[in-house]
C-alpha cells in the first residue's frame, strides 16, 4: 500500500471537520462539573471525559492524543467475555495471538501495556485470557503513554476499569449457554452496607466451563472480586478491591493448527483443519491470581486534592505441556516434525503506589491544573524453572494418534531455574494549561530509574552468571488543542515512549540502553447530536529505535546489537456513540503502514512489521425499540475487516490472508429479565489472527451462538 501523510492532506481533513460542526452544533463553552469516580456512568455508547491520560476528570476534546473508550453497553450488547474479543472494537487495534498479545498502530505490545484502574501491574499471566466479569469499561491509549505509566510499546496501553461499589442496592445476575457446550454464569451484587450509606459493598462472581472447535480443548476459568468503598465525606474517599482468578485447560498455551501446502510449496489455508492440536490431551496448564488494589482520593479545597493508588499481585502457573512451537510441516505434508515437550513453574509479585497531587492556579488570565506525583514499581520473580526436550513424537495432521506421548521417556535439553527483581521508580509533573476557552495546552515530564537483575536459583540453571541492568530515562510529552467552538478540537501533540531491555547477558553485548519510540500526531475531535455522538480522525508518525538484532559479525550468532530500525505511521477514524436514543453505533477506520527503515539482520529496509495490517475497519450498529407493541426488541449488527498481515520478518512473500467477520444479536427486555442471543461469524470464514504463514496458525473460531438470561433487580 503507497500510504502518505501530506501536510495538505490534513489541512483538508480538519477543515472539512469544522464546516461540519458548524453546521451541527454552536453552543456555548460550559464548564465542566465535577465527578466522582464511583458513580453510574450513563448507559450509552459514547463517554466524554476521562482519566486514563491525564489522571485528573477532563474532557476527550481537551487532550491532545487520540483516546477512546469502550462502555459497558458496548461490552453487553456485543456479549463480550474476554479483552481480545473487545479489543476489534478499538480503532488501529488487533490481536496476534491467543495470549494477552495486541499490535496498537502497528507495534505489538503484551502485559506490558495493560494497566487497571490506572494503576501498571501484571495482574494475569501472559497465557491468560482476561476475563470481563467485572470490568465496567475499556480505555486505550493510541501512542506512547510512558509520560504518565512509565515503561511500554509506542503503539498505546489498554486500562480496564472495574466496577465500584454504589450507594443504591442492585442485583444482576445472567446465565449464558453457548456453542461447544459453554457454560457461563455471573452474579453482580452492590449497595449499602451501614445506615449512613458511608460503607458501600461490591461482589463480583464468576464461572465459565467450555470446550473448543480445537480437538478434545477444554477450560474452566472462574473470578471472585470483592470491594468496599467508604465515603469519609463529599471530600474523602477510600476504595479496597480484591480480585482472585483462576483459568485451568488442558493445554496452558494453544499453539494453534498448521498449513499445508500446495505443488509450488506455498500455504494453501484452504486445506487447514482447524480442530488439530499440536499438544496432547495428557497436558495441563493451571493459573492463579489474586490482586489487591487501594484508591485513595482526598480533596483539601477547590485547589488542591491528592490521591493514592496502590496493587499488590501475585500470579503463578503451573504449565506441563507438549508444543508445536517451532516445528515444521513434514516434506510429503502429512505431518509435523519437530514437536517438543516443556514444563513451567512461575511465580511473579507486583507491588506498586502511584501518588500525585493536583493544584489548580491562575496565573493572570491562564488557568493551570498541576499534577506532581511519583511511582514505586517492584516486581519480584522468585521462581522461573523451565525444562525442555526436543524429542516428542511426531504428529499425523489428518489422524493424529497421541498414544506415544509419555513424558517419563524424555530427556531435557535445556533447564533454566532463575529468580529476577525489578524496580522501577519515577517522578513526573504535567500542567494542564488554558489560555483560554479555544486554547489549551499539555505539557508533560517523567523521570525513571531503573534496576533489572537475574540470578541463578538453583545449579540446575544453564548458566550461573548473574545479569545487572540500570538505566535511566526522561520521557516528555507536549501538546496543543485549538477549539474554534466548544464541540469541536484540532490538536497536535508530541510523545515519547521507552521499554527496558531485557537481554543483560554480558556475552550478548548488554546491558542495553532502552528502546524509545517518538510519536507526532495531529487530529481532530467533535462532539454533535448534543454531545452524544464522538467523531474523530488522528493522523500519526512513530519511531522506534533502538532495537535488538543479532550482530552479523558475530560468527557464533550470539552478541546483539542496537539498530534505530522501524516506523509506523497511519490515520484513524471513529464514529462513536448514539444517533438517537434508540440507535447506537461504533465504527472504525484504520490506516497503517509499519516498515523496517533500516536493513540489518531484522530485515531489509521496507519490510513490513509482523501483525501490522495495513488496512482495519469494523462496524456495530444497535438499535433498541423504547416504544410501541415491540418495546424492549433489540437488534445489533457488525462487521470486522482486517486486511493481510505477515507473521515474521522472513516471511514477507507469504501473507497470513486478511478476512473479514459478521456478527449479529437479538435481545428482548420486558420488565426486569433480558433475553438475548448472539451470533458470530455469522458467514463461517476461515480466517487466522496471528501465526508465521507457513507453520503454526492461530486460528479464529467458526460460526458459533452464544445464549443468555439476564435478570436485574
Amino acid at each position: 500500500m503507497n500510504f502518505k501523510i501530506s501536510i495538505s492532506a490534513i489541512a483538508m481533513l480538519l477543515m472539512g471537520s469544522a464546516v461540519y460542526a458548524q453546521d451541527i452544533d454552536t453552543t456555548k463553552t460550559r464548564e465542566l462539573k465535577e465527578v466522582t469516580i464511583f458513580s453510574d456512568r450513563p448507559k450509552r455508547y459514547n463517554d466524554t471525559l476521562t482519566e486514563v491520560s491525564t489522571r485528573i476528570p477532563t474532557r476527550l476534546l481537551d487532550i491532545p492524543q487520540s483516546i477512546q473508550v469502550i462502555p459497558q453497553e458496548i461490552i453487553k450488547d456485543q456479549k463480550l467475555f474476554t479483552l481480545s474479543e473487545a479489543i476489534k472494537n478499538i480503532a488501529g487495534a488487533n490481536t496476534s495471538t491467543p495470549f494477552q498479545d495486541f499490535t496498537m498502530r502497528g507495534f505489538s505490545a503484551n502485559s506490558n501495556n495493560y494497566s487497571y484502574n490506572g494503576i501498571r501491574g501484571e495482574v494475569f499471566n501472559y497465557n491468560q485470557q482476561i476475563p470481563l466479569y467485572n470490568v465496567e469499561r475499556i480505555e486505550s491509549i493510541k501512542g506512547p503513554a510512558s509520560a504518565l505509566f512509565s515503561n511500554g510499546a509506542p503503539g498505546g496501553i489498554i486500562n480496564i476499569i472495574t466496577k465500584k461499589p454504589q450507594v443504591n442496592n442492585a442485583y444482576n445476575f445472567e446465565f449464558t449457554y453457548g456453542s461447544w457446550n459453554q457454560f457461563r454464569v455471573m452474579g453482580d451484587a452492590t449497595g449499602a452496607i451501614t445506615k449512613d450509606k458511608k460503607l458501600l459493598y461490591r461482589v463480583i462472581a464468576g464461572y465459565e466451563n467450555a470446550e473448543s472447535f480445537r480437538d478434545f480443548y477444554k477450560t474452566n476459568n472462574g473470578q471472585l472480586s470483592a470491594g468496599l468503598t467508604y465515603l469519609f465525606s463529599t471530600k474523602t474517599s477510600l476504595n479496597l478491591e480484591y480480585n482472585y482468578q483462576f483459568n485451568n485447560n488442558n493445554a496452558a498455551y494453544d499453539w494453534g493448527t498448521y498449513v499445508l501446502h500446495d505443488a509450488d510449496g506455498k500455504p494453501d489455508y484452504s486445506k487447514t483443519d482447524l480442530s488439530f492440536m499440536s499438544t496432547s490431551p495428557i497436558d495441563k496448564g493451571e493459573n492463579n491470581s489474586n490482586a489487591l488494589q487501594l484508591d485513595f482520593r482526598h480533596k483539601v479545597n477547590e485547589k488542591v486534592s491528592f490521591t493514592v493508588l496502590g496493587l499488590l499481585s501475585r500470579v503463578t502457573l503451573d504449565r506441563q505441556g507438549h508444543s508445536g512451537y517451532g516445528s515444521h510441516v513434514s516434506a510429503n505434508n502429512d505431518s509435523i516434525v519437530g514437536r517438543d515437550y516443556e514444563t513451567h513453574l512461575y511465580k511473579n509479585n507486583f507491588n506498586t503506589v502511584t501518588a500525585f497531587a493536583t493544584l489548580k492556579a491562575n496565573t493572570w488570565k491562564i488557568k493551570h491544573t498541576f499534577l506532581i506525583g511519583g511511582d514505586f514499581v517492584n516486581a519480584q520473580n522468585p521462581k522461573n524453572f523451565y525444562q525442555y526436550s526436543s524429542i516428542a513424537p511426531s504428529l499425523s495432521i489428518s489422524n493424529p494418534d497421541y498414544s506415544n506421548d509419555n513424558p517419563s521417556n524424555y530427556t531435557f535439553d535445556f533447564i533454566q531455574d532463575t529468580k529476577a527483581n525489578s524496580t522501577i521508580i519515577g517522578t513526573y509533573i504535567q500542567d494542564q494549561i488554558e489560555f483560554s476557552p479555544k486554547f489549551k495546552a499539555l505539557l508533560s515530564l517523567r523521570y525513571d530509574t531503573y534496576k533489572t537483575i537475574n540470578e541463578p536459583a538453583s545449579s540446575l540453571n544453564y548458566t550461573q552468571d548473574v545479569a545487572e541492568n540500570n538505566a535511566t530515562n526522561l520521557a516528555p510529552r507536549f501538546g496543543l488543542v485549538y477549539q474554534p467552538i466548544s464541540n469541536l478540537s484540532f490538536y497536535g501533540s508530541y510523545s515519547q515512549s521507552f521499554n527496558p531491555q531485557f537481554s543483560l547477558n554480558k556475552l550478548e553485548g548488554g546491558p542495553f540502553d532502552p528502546e524509545k519510540g517518538i510519536q507526532y500526531e495531529v487530529g481532530t475531535k467533535g462532539q454533535f447530536l448534543r454531545n452524544k455522538l464522538n467523531v474523530s480522525i488522528a493522523l500519526y508518525t512513530i519511531d522506534k529505535t533502538n532495537i535488538l538484532v543479532n550482530d552479523p559479525s558475530d560468527t557464533n550468532n550470539i552478541r546483539l546489537i542496537p539498530i534505530n530500525g522501524v516506523n509506523s505511521k497511519g490515520a484513524e477514524f471513529t464514529i462513536q456513540g448514539n444517533i438517537t436514543s434508540d440507535f447506537s453505533v461504533i465504527a472504525n477506520l484504520a490506516l497503517n503502514k509499519a516498515v523496517v527503515t533500516k536493513t540489518s539482520s531484522i530485515g531489509k529496509e521496507g519490510d513490513r512489521l509482523p501483525f501490522a495490517p495495513n488496512t482495519i475497519s469494523s462496524l456495530w450498529l444497535n438499535y433498541k425499540f423504547s416504544k410501541g407493541v415491540i418495546k424492549g426488541l433489540g437488534i445489533g449488527a457488525g462487521m470486522y475487516y482486517r486486511s493481510n498481515t505477515i507473521g515474521l520478518f522472513s516471511l514477507q512473500d507469504y501473507p497470513i490472508p486478511g478476512y473479514t467477520t459478521i456478527d449479529a444479536a437479538l435481545s428482548y427486555k420486558i420488565k426486569k429479565v433480558t433475553l438475548g442471543v448472539n451470533i458470530n461469524n455469522l458467514t463461517n470464514a476461515l480466517y487466522f489472527v496471528g501465526g508465521v504463514g507457513d507453520a503454526f496458525m492461530y486460528s479464529g473460531a467458526p460460526r458459533n451462538f452464544r445464549a443468555s438470561i439476564a435478570v436485574a433487580f
